[in-house]
């Protein structure tokens, strides 16, 4: 289930224990979007922490992915061009 922290931020816990304060964790690393990953020492717990990207991140995100839709062919005739 989804809340936010004290920053507007949403944050997602993934099992463990729902009455766990989560007081002591460890950063397990972070994705492309910014997203923070952290566990439980307590319950286990995988707590996930929403990111931020700014406008250039996403503008750089939606161009890799519309140049990942092109097909070979695609990309061999822009070459010739």
């Amino acid at each position: 289930m989804k809340s936010f922290n004290e920053s507007g931020k949403g944050v997602w816990r993934v099992s463990g224990d729902e009455d766990c304060p989560h007081g002591s964790t460890i950063m397990l690393g972070s994705d492309k979007g910014n997203n923070q990953y952290y566990q439980c020492q307590e319950c286990g717990a995988v707590i996930i922490i929403e990111g931020e990207s700014s406008p250039e991140q996403e503008r750089e995100r939606m161009e890799r992915e519309k140049e990942e839709e092109k097909s070979g062919f695609d990309k061999f005739t822009e070459k010739l061009r």
